[in-house]
């Protein structure tokens, strides 16, 4: 029975606790309404002084986005990253002098610069399966892992042929001021560019090889025609088939040819700038903002000052 009656005791406790917290809640709320009708053109006041002091704070802010597209030749995806990582250590440094002599102008209006890959999984798979090459080890993997993590895997990201540069600025750059000392400063290797220089002669032999091929060919395919007029107009089956294999041999080397001469037009620099979008106005986080954020503030600071000044009354009296 003590216990029925102790619990009685104890519940009925916790339901008076509880329906004071309500009623101290309505009460609350209610002054709170009282004081909004009492002091309303003062909190009128403070929300438009808030709301004209964030339009001129979004008006005066510069804060813009810098993108560039770049695509790494050369097996110079590792270089390009390193290379982004040591652009960064001289931004933070502040180097003056040695990025100022690369091109640059503003360092300090330029924040941190970061590059991500531009996740394109179907060229990648097509890369790897023209190339016979860790295609079933890919497909391996994505089978007995997630595939979104193997996609976004910096090892694989690496893979990629475009890869964006992004970061900010405090002020609106030219292309001429920006992109260009970027990139002059991606391509600034003696060892890469030695490489590129054979690549490009390497090419341009390939394609003056597939130019001789296919010369030899047509001569043949001249040579089979004029013998084909001076004989029977009879045909073999076996002469026909050679003439299509021939054929086939000289359009595989045409369609060599065009691709190599697009490589060979990619290959002008070891990291090539494929586009570029300057001076997007960046409306991330607060900015762009502040008109709505600011009147918030500027109430809440007004309702916080005067409940200070009331428990400073309360106190001293």
């Amino acid at each position: 029975m003590e216990n029925k009656d102790n619990q009685e005791i104890d519940f009925g406790v916790v339901f008076t606790q509880i329906k004071g917290f309500i009623n101290s809640c309505i009460t609350g709320f209610f002054k709170m309404i009282k004081f909004c009708f009492k002091n309303s053109i003062k909190i009128v006041v403070v929300f438009f002084i808030g709301a004209v002091l964030g339009y001129l704070l979004d008006k005066n802010s510069k804060s813009y986005k810098q993108q560039i597209v770049v695509t790494p030749n050369i097996n110079s995806v590792d270089y390009l990253y390193k290379r982004i990582e040591l652009l960064n250590a001289l931004l933070k440094e502040k180097d003056t002098i040695f990025l100022y002599q690369k091109g640059f102008r503003d360092i300090k209006k330029i924040q941190k610069i970061e590059i991500e890959p531009i996740i394109d999984i179907y060229k990648f798979v097509k890369s790897y399966q023209e190339q016979n090459s860790n295609f079933d080890m890919i497909k391996l993997m994505a089978e007995d892992g997630d595939l979104n993590k193997i996609i976004k895997d910096e090892i694989t990201s690496k893979n990629y042929s475009f890869h964006e540069i992004c970061f900010g600025t405090s002020k609106k750059f030219k292309e001429e001021n920006l992109v260009k000392p970027i990139i002059d400063f991606l391509n600034d290797s003696k060892y890469f560019n030695s490489i590129l220089t054979q690549e490009r002669i390497n090419i341009n032999d390939k394609i003056n090889q597939n130019d001789s091929i296919i010369k030899q060919i047509d001569a043949v395919l001249k040579s089979f025609n004029t013998n084909q007029n001076k004989s029977t107009s009879m045909v073999y089956y076996n002469e026909n088939t050679q003439l299509n294999e021939i054929i086939n041999t000289k359009n595989k080397f045409i369609e060599e040819k065009g691709f190599l001469k697009k490589e060979y037009i990619n290959l002008d620099k070891i990291i090539k700038d494929v586009s570029f979008n300057l001076n997007i106005k960046d409306n991330t986080g607060t900015s762009g903002k502040m008109m709505f954020i600011m009147p918030i503030v500027f109430v809440l600071l007004f309702f916080g000052f005067i409940g200070i000044i009331k428990s400073y009354k309360k106190y001293t009296n």
